[in-house]
């Protein structure tokens, strides 16, 4: 009678424990089924693991997707920084074209800077209790700000981009 309890309260113990060791390898997706099924402490604890399991797979996945979204946005800046000093390169026996594309670098550099803010920024407020602060803003100085970024991309390869007026 003693071997079936301590085999009856064993078994759900070591389920748990292999459970957590697979998630500490990475097994993100690891769950107990059968444990948290049970109508006891052990299948309370269970709950709970399964309970946290998700949680942390969801903020791990959320925060990869965040990296991936990152590292995209920052590439358009630098490619176009990387154009624009190709171009100061090109131009230099012409200081007003050297000049217009050295402004450009700025204006890159300046992007990139606030990109890296916002990210740290973001962080922060992950981190903390803090709320963050919405501003408006207009969607036409917004539209207007991604055309010029990529019309100087465009311009390179003989391309003009256009916006038809919008009415009310």
């Amino acid at each position: 009678l003693c071997w079936l309890l301590a085999k009856n309260l064993s078994k759900p113990l070591i389920g748990i424990q292999n459970a957590a060791l697979n998630f500490g390898k990475g097994e993100l997706s690891t769950r107990l089924n059968k444990e948290a099924q049970r109508r006891d402490e052990l299948g309370a604890v269970a709950v709970s693991f399964n309970t946290m399991a998700s949680q942390l797979e969801n903020s791990i996945n959320a925060h990869q997707r965040l990296l991936g979204d990152v590292s995209h946005e920052l590439r358009s800046p630098l490619t176009r920084l990387q154009l624009a000093l190709v171009l100061v390169e090109k131009y230099q026996h012409s200081p007003a074209e050297q000049a217009r594309h050295l402004a450009r670098c700025e204006k890159e550099i300046d992007q990139l800077d606030n990109m890296l803010s916002d990210v740290l920024t973001l962080s922060r407020l992950e981190h903390s209790a803090v709320k963050g602060h919405f501003n408006q803003i207009s969607l036409d100085a917004l539209l207007t700000t991604i055309i010029d970024d990529y019309q100087y991309l465009a311009t390179q390869k003989n391309v003009v981009i256009t916006v038809p007026p919008v009415s009310n």
